[in-house]
């Protein structure tokens, strides 16, 4: 392969730049500064590209340090020939290697070519970008690098591009070490070492989990010990609390019925009452009709036997002008009856709010001794979540015993003993204070209602809410029923007053008798006006003779005992007590007869219930005091067992945690062993494949370090390309000689690797100054050396100094 031309548009200090290249030596002669590593790193990018690098120092960052000093395009195009064929390579570079731009032009037809892609540099040598600079790229900078590089390698031993490219040696062995850190690091690092500290932390665990068995069933004995004694109270309890209800009970019913009883007497004394009233008519009680029509008639006899003077009194006068407005016997008695109905009324509103009525009754069986208030309720609350704490003698008195033999054999006998003062402290500290009886609960509790004492506080608690919510819905069905009443009155009353406004100087209550009085008036105004429009007639004659009424009369009047010299009015005021009275009769007959079916009473021969039975209220109340200490002893053990069946599910978890762990351990031991041997295999078998190669190396070094020293020498190359020469019994290794002398050495071992990598299709080579560090014999047998070079191959040498030019 040889360079034929190249034109550079711009790159770095070059732009619109042309050179030709001929076979065999170039020779370029040129001062500093003037662009000839310029035109050498051009050429390296044109067959291999610029790459992408993040590196901030301009001098290896080739993007920055080749971006044109004068802008426009970056890049350009070279031309070279191999097998017999000539192509033109055409690069553009941007910022960034997603920008670049690569074409490929054969020469000859003109046509883009896809005979390389853009790798074109790797395609054509064998070896990357690097392999490049450390093989045909020779220059003052680079010459004393490191020689080994994995694609020399294996290019070398035939083995890049395979499929074993020894190219990957590299990629592999930092795969390895990586995998290797992984599960093992110095210092006990790496997987292998976490999963050793976590498995030492779960063995030491379950041994302190070693007699979780033993205190479990210890815990479980004593709830059951603990849960026995609960139920025993629970059914000493229950019957002390029945035998207090069926007490109870029993008391309220013969309160109940003593009240019945009573009724009862107030009833017979008003049926005798009303049996005297009744002794007053011997056969018959009168219709208030019948006593007015007699009343009517007894007015026209005394206006028939008073003529004149009676329908002229003043009394006929004041009663005209009383009833100025017209009325009559149908609309006295309708407001007479609108009137009692209202009096009934305002009795049964009077019951109402008085507490006499079917809903109070029903309030009052809700709370036995007082009704509580919301601010009562919360006051309930509050005490219920107080939490009370007493010393548990028993627990302090062992507790300070233990204390105290702690402190005397700790100083007699071993400090170690002063532990067991700590453990005093510590057993005190959790044990010696229990939860003692909320008697204040309690006593708000009974002040409300015996009942409530043998529930649970909470249960209590809002069994009384309960309460209240229901006694504020009867009082509120209660109150509706007064404002319904209430509304009713109001309504009944402004008909009644309206017919009272139709008369003068009437007293506004009590209605009904103020309504009797006017009726009294109106039947003798009534009479009066027959009797006058009778003498206006000139007709003394009536429908009854004064004989058929006085008879009249007197048959009526002899119905009854009557005492007084004004009958009519007697039967009048009999009349109105008895119907007074046998309402009243009536009514408390129906009380009795609805509080006995209320109450389901059976009537004073009931028989007598025993009211023994064992317990009472006090008992009651402190064996409810010793349930809730037991319940509370209970559930501080069952969260106390809760937390060691807590431990249990615990150990089995860390159980099965141990076995993963070293299952995990023993599968990282065994991968770490492959691991490793993997790597040592691995290198013997790069090293085994590289001494194959080293062999001719050698021989075409000590070929060219001889042309070119004059002298001879015993050396040894490794597989890293490292140079030591053996003079008498010692090896120095090239480090240990002067830099000519170094370079020198370079130099031979490039050349021979040129000699080695490529035997039919030979590159072109490029020095860039390499003899600087050489003496004047050592440049002449140098450049002797490229002379006759140039005779198999192209080579293009650039310098800046007339002595080392050829």
């Amino acid at each position: 392969m040889k360079l034929i031309s190249c034109y550079i548009d711009n790159f770095g200090m070059l732009s619109a730049s042309h050179y030709s290249f001929r076979d065999g030596l170039n020779s370029v002669l040129s001062k500093n500064g003037t662009g000839k590593s310029t035109l050498v790193g051009f050429i390296k990018a044109m067959l291999y590209g610029i790459g992408e690098t993040r590196k901030v120092d301009i001098a290896e960052n080739d993007r920055k340090k080749y971006a044109p000093w004068q802008g426009g395009r970056f890049g350009g195009s070279l031309t070279f020939s191999v097998a017999d064929k000539t192509y033109t390579i055409e690069r553009s570079f941007g910022t960034k290697a997603s920008l670049d731009e690569f074409r490929l032009i054969d020469t000859k037809s003109g046509a883009v070519s896809t005979d390389f892609t853009e790798n074109l540099g790797e395609e054509l040598f064998g070896i990357d970008r690097d392999g490049f600079e450390r093989t045909v790229l020779f220059s003052e900078k680079n010459l004393l690098g490191k020689n080994d590089n994995k694609s020399i390698s294996g290019k070398l031993s035939d083995l890049v591009g395979t499929e074993f490219d020894i190219g990957e040696y590299d990629k592999a062995m930092a795969m390895l070490e990586e995998k290797r850190k992984f599960y093992f690091k110095r210092g006990g690092g790496g997987e292998i070492g976490t999963l050793k500290k976590d498995l030492s932390v779960v063995q030491g665990t379950l041994d302190s989990l070693s007699d979780l068995s033993a205190k479990s069933t210890a815990e479980v004995a004593e709830i059951h010990s603990l849960e026995g004694e609960i139920r025993t109270l629970e059914e000493k309890s229950e019957k002390i609390r029945h035998n207090v209800e069926r007490i109870g009970i029993i008391k309220e019913n013969l309160a109940k019925e003593a009240v019945y009883q009573d009724m009862l007497s107030t009833l017979k004394t008003e049926e005798e009452r009303l049996l005297n009233v009744k002794a007053f008519f011997k056969t018959e009680i009168p219709s208030q009709r019948e006593l007015d029509d007699i009343t009517k008639k007894k007015a026209q006899l005394e206006a028939t036997l008073g003529k004149r003077e009676f329908i002229s009194s003043s009394e006929y006068i004041a009663l005209g002008s009383f009833f100025r407005y017209p009325t009559s016997f149908e609309e006295i008695d309708s407001v007479l009856d609108l009137s009692s109905a209202t009096d009934r009324l305002e009795e049964e509103k009077g019951r109402f709010e008085e507490g006499f009525d079917e809903y109070s009754e029903k309030a009052k069986t809700l709370f036995k001794k007082r009704l509580p208030t919301q601010d009562n309720l919360i006051k309930l609350r509050e005490l219920a979540n107080e939490k009370t704490k007493t010393i548990n003698k028993t627990t302090a008195i062992i507790c300070a015993l233990m204390f105290a033999l702690g402190i005397v054999f700790g100083l007699v006998v071993s400090y170690f003993a002063f532990a067991l003062s700590a453990v005093a402290l510590l057993v005190f500290l959790l044990a010696g204070r229990v939860q003692k009886p909320n008697t204040a609960l309690t006593d708000a509790l009974t002040a409300i209602d015996d009942s409530l004492v043998n529930m649970h506080p909470n249960d209590a608690i809002d069994e009384v809410e309960r309460r209240i919510n229901e006694y504020a819905s009867l009082e509120k069905q209660r109150q509706d029923k007064v404002n319904a009443l209430s509304a009713k009155i109001r309504e009944n009353q402004t008909v009644i007053r309206a017919f009272l406004a139709k008369f003068p100087s009437t007293s506004s209550t009590p209605y009904t008798d103020t309504i009797k009085e006017i009726k009294d008036k109106y039947l003798k105004y009534y009479s009066m006006q027959m009797a006058r429009e009778h003498i206006a007639r000139n007709d003394c004659d009536s429908p009854y003779t004064t004989a058929e009424l006085s008879a009249q009369i007197n048959t009526f009047v002899a119905k009854f005992n009557v005492k007084t010299s004004n009958p009519l009015e007697e039967i009048q005021r009999a009349l109105a007590e008895y119907t007074v009275q046998s309402q009243t009769v009536s009514k408390m007959r129906l009380q009795c007869e609805d509080y006995k079916a209320r109450h389901s009473l059976v009537g004073k021969n009931a028989p007598t219930e025993d009211l023994s039975g064992e317990g009472d209220v006090t008992s009651l109340k402190k064996i409810t005091d010793e349930i809730a200490l037991r319940r509370e002893n209970l559930q501080a053990l069952l969260r106390k067992h809760e937390a060691t069946m807590n431990e249990f599910a615990r150990r089995d978890e860390l159980t099965a945690r141990e076995n993963i762990l070293k299952e995990q351990l023993d599968a990282y031991e065994r991968e770490l062993a492959t691991v490793q041997n993997t790597m040592h295999y691995l290198k013997c078998a790069c090293d085994s494949i590289t001494d194959r190669y080293l062999g001719k190396t050698v021989e075409g070094f000590k070929k060219y370090q001889k042309e070119i020293s004059g002298v001879d020498g015993e050396f040894s190359l490794d597989t890293e390309f490292s140079l030591s020469k053996t003079e008498g019994s010692q090896t120095h290794p090239e480090s240990s000689y002067s830099r000519g002398t170094r370079d020198l050495y370079a130099l031979s071992i490039r050349l021979s690797l040129i000699d080695s990598l490529y035997e039919d299709e030979l590159p072109f080579i490029i020095l860039d100054d390499p003899f600087i560090a050489f003496d004047d014999e050592k440049v002449q047998r140098a450049k002797a050396v490229l002379k006759k070079l140039a005779s198999k191959r192209q080579i293009i040498y650039l310098t800046c100094a007339q002595s080392r030019a050829i």
